[in-house]
């Protein structure tokens, strides 16, 4: 049976966009299962919690006015536990916005914890707004091309980097500049780095990209998992090759469309991956 939310807590849930809707719900519903019933008492509350009930209030922030809640993530970010700091990009993101853009540059380029810098990267490539491709250009082009990243960031920087400039200028210094390091890492020995070195470059539509995309299509059969699954078996990855990718690259910058391809399961080794899991 499903619990009734306090009439602000559903006031909150009613204002989020659909698709965010399910998420808000459980999020606000499992602070209200610590007691918590009200922002003001969240705010309130919020130095003083510790370990899960914390975490249960950073994912619930983002479903509060921005204006109210960005200050208060913000001094997450100072937490000595890099989960903690991670869930708190996280929930940055969802929100945007200068100050989020701010947080995320300064993480992916300063913070100790590669999991942490892994989602300040993410933040970087998803932000989605035209007035901060300034912010994360560089941040996430120097990422990338740091030989001394771990792989999950560096991945994460490439993908990043599509997004960034996904319909961009070709003409344009920066764009020029982001193929050349990503048809350079299409050559990394990371299998993440080349696979989403991959996708950017497919989303970019760079042709000049293409004879590199097709040697990677014909002989990468290395496996690039999207998420992870554990069985009686051992782990279980869902998601397929870097040539794979690049094939898919291949099409869309010649056809503008990408293939449609259903995640498989394979039985794979752990990720090469520093640092935790999202």
């Amino acid at each position: 049976m499903q619990v009734l939310l306090t009439p602000e807590f559903q006031t909150r849930v009613d204002h989020t966009p659909p698709a965010r809707r399910k998420y808000g719900r459980e999020a606000l519903d499992s602070l209200q299962a610590q007691g918590i019933t009200s922002f003001d008492q969240l705010a309130a509350s919020l130095p003083f919690l510790r370990d899960e009930a914390l975490s249960t209030a950073i994912w619930a922030l983002p479903y509060f006015d921005k204006r109210r809640t960005v200050p208060l993530l913000l001094k997450q970010l100072d937490h000595p536990e890099p989960l903690l700091r991670g869930y708190a990009l996280i929930a940055l993101e969802l929100i945007g916005g200068a100050r989020a853009g701010a947080a995320f540059v300064r993480h992916l380029e300063g913070d100790p914890d590669p999991w942490v810098r892994e989602k300040a990267a993410h933040g970087l490539g998803f932000l989605f707004d035209s007035r901060y491709i300034d912010l994360a250009f560089e941040p996430l082009l120097s990422a990338l091309a740091n030989s001394d990243e771990v792989p999950a960031v560096r991945a994460q920087a490439a993908e990043g980097l599509g997004n960034v400039l996904d319909c961009s200028d070709r003409r344009t210094r920066r764009y020029k500049r982001a193929q050349a390091a990503l048809i350079q890492a299409l050559e990394d020995p990371a299998t993440e780095v080349r696979f989403w070195a991959a996708f950017a470059l497919g989303v970019m539509g760079s042709r000049t990209a293409l004879p590199k995309l097709r040697q990677l299509a014909e002989a990468d059969e290395a496996f690039c998992a999207m998420s992870w699954q554990v069985s009686e078996e051992g782990r279980i990855g869902s998601g397929w090759t870097a040539g794979e990718e690049a094939s898919d690259a291949i099409a869309y910058i010649v056809t503008g469309s990408w293939p449609e391809r259903e995640g498989r399961l394979e039985r794979c080794p752990p990720p090469n991956v520093a640092g935790r899991e999202a």
